[in-house]
């Protein structure tokens, strides 16, 4: 497309990256949380945050989507005055961004898994349909429609990847099994406990050596 498309979808990206800092720290503490609740038992807690991290990120995306969609032509002004060049950032943000409650929603299914103790299922999820599905429909797209909607619309199929994250979500909150939580709580993961109480043995023996060092003298 040109150095032109370049320019423009350069500038959305970095719209882009930065309206999603607000989603990567509220998906980092979500990480977090689930984990810390899961590993002093407090399923019902961790169900309640999961729930509340999902809502809230979706919700925020999408205020973020609807505002780079209203604004995009002074957005993408902003990094490059070009006519050419804000028309193709601008059909690029237009055709994103009332899509950013998928991304969020996906991103926060993935943290909420990682905190549980499922790295591997967000982890496949996004490299099989980020890095070969993506992939795939643009080397067939683009060459048909030689179009920069084509190289948008990757993000606007997206609803298979926080799909399959769902289903592996709900399977870990309501399937009752082996170690599982009471119905209606999550499922606690056998490693994390133990990771939880390893920290805590770990930072008591460091304070109790500190504690027992040799007092240093002023010189």
């Amino acid at each position: 497309f040109g150095e032109m498309a370049m320019a423009g979808v350069g500038a959305f990206s970095k719209i882009e990256g930065f309206g999603f800092l607000p989603i990567t720290s509220f998906t980092m503490a979500m990480t977090t949380f689930i984990s810390q609740n899961l590993g002093a038992k407090q399923h019902e807690r961790a169900k309640q945050g999961a729930r509340f991290g999902i809502f809230m990120t979706a919700l925020l995306a999408e205020l973020i989507g609807v505002v780079v969609f209203i604004f995009a032509p002074q957005l993408i002004a902003a990094f490059d005055s070009n006519p050419a060049v804000v028309e193709i950032g601008v059909e690029k943000a237009r055709t994103s961004a009332l899509f950013f409650f998928l991304l969020a929603y996906s991103h926060a299914v993935s943290a909420i898994l990682r905190g549980a103790g499922k790295a591997v299922v967000p982890m496949m999820v996004m490299m099989i349909f980020w890095c070969v599905v993506r992939v795939a429909f643009l080397m067939i797209t683009v060459p048909l429609t030689h179009s920069i909607r084509a190289r948008a619309m990757p993000q606007v199929p997206a609803p298979r990847t926080p799909i399959l994250n769902f289903f592996t979500f709900v399977s870990s909150v309501s399937a009752p099994g082996k170690g599982q939580a009471p119905a209606g709580g999550f499922a606690p993961r056998r490693a994390v406990a133990p990771r939880l109480r390893t920290t805590m043995t770990i930072v008591h023996e460091s304070a109790h050596s500190v504690k027992h060092l040799p007092h240093c003298t002023n010189i």
